[in-house]
């Protein structure tokens, strides 16, 4: 979904509920539902709930923040698990998070390690080779609750690898975790 239709479908659906809320507001909802339809419904049912449990017609910044949380704990802990198990915790750059995060935001389904060293280096505004980020990747990819995996297919030549999500949700996923992350909302991973 674009941001214009993720804005239409909030105010409409707000709307029709007769409940306000501020434009900062409605800027940070729709950054957090990242595009996803069922993110951006699931928030703002639950920032609606919270305002007619208090008798308010007035969503406010401490239902979205509720809601964001709520989300997370409930509905897609595994993803979110997964996602606070496979980034590193320490570390100046954390390439293994850099490289979900460029994986989150190249359109593509399967991609290069050009591809995501190109997406890196454009996040971190510094060239970072290609041989920085082979380690991190492969680690994403090790073991069987892997968050990546190879894509494989004979029509690919054997010299170009290309990297897939395990998980189709993951990409959204982590767009949306990303900025819940940016609004302080994301959970310790002793928390999940």
């Amino acid at each position: 979904m674009t941001v214009g239709e993720s804005r239409d479908l909030l105010q409409q659906g707000f709307g029709k509920l007769s409940m306000e809320h501020s434009q900062d507001l409605e800027e940070r909802i729709v950054k957090i539902a990242a595009g996803a339809p069922s993110l951006l419904q699931e928030i703002c049912l639950k920032m609606a709930l919270a305002a007619s449990k208090a008798t308010r017609n007035e969503v406010l910044p401490e239902d979205f923040e509720d809601a964001v949380r709520a989300y997370l704990r409930e509905h897609e802990q595994s993803l979110t698990k997964q996602y606070i198990v496979s980034i590193e915790h320490s570390g100046p750059k954390r390439y293994r998070k850099q490289v979900l995060a460029a994986m989150s935001l190249i359109p593509k389904d399967y991609v290069s390690l050009e591809d995501i060293r190109l997406q890196v280096t454009a996040q971190l505004g510094e060239f970072v080779p290609s041989t920085t980020l082979s380690g991190p990747l492969q680690k994403l990819k090790a073991g069987s609750s892997s968050i990546l995996v190879d894509f494989e297919d004979e029509v690919v030549q054997a010299s170009q690898i290309l990297t897939m999500f395990r998980d189709p949700m993951m990409k959204s996923f982590i767009r949306f975790i990303r900025a819940a992350e940016t609004e302080n909302l994301l959970p310790d991973a002793a928390d999940i």
